[in-house]
């Protein structure tokens, strides 16, 4: 059997815990290894329930310690685009197949440039969003 996903969680929310924490229970192909949230209660609270075994108090300090293959991003949503951009150039640069998926490393961030300068046109709803 292949090795389970390394995941980060960023954001320790009831919801965060209800839609992401209790549906990976027992899933034998990811697991949680890392929970970041500002509320140092709370994130001790997750990690204890859910063992999980790093805490952070600040994303980045979980994107940089961490070797994850992956981070679910559960902040709130206008917080989402500066910690997915940075996680996902952070798991590509870290991954072996990176380099070869864009012949090099300047291809790599140039792709990488163009997605951090999308933005979504404000007020429209997920699945219709009309890039500005």
């Amino acid at each position: 059997m292949a090795t389970a996903i390394r995941l980060g969680l960023i954001g320790a929310s009831e919801w965060a815990e209800f839609a992401f924490l209790q549906p990976l229970v027992g899933w034998d192909r990811a697991s949680i290894v890392a929970v970041c949230a500002r509320n140092e209660q709370r994130r001790q609270q997750v990690a204890d329930t859910f063992g999980i075994e790093h805490t952070f108090a600040e994303w980045r300090e979980l994107i940089a310690s961490c070797d994850l293959d992956g981070v679910i991003v559960a902040t709130p949503d206008g917080l989402h685009h500066d910690i997915a951009v940075a996680a996902m150039c952070t798991v590509l640069l870290r991954a072996r197949e990176a380099e070869p998926l864009f012949r090099s490393r300047t291809a790599l961030v140039s792709w990488l440039e163009r997605v951090d300068s999308l933005t979504f046109a404000p007020g429209t709803p997920p699945g219709d969003r009309a890039i500005r």
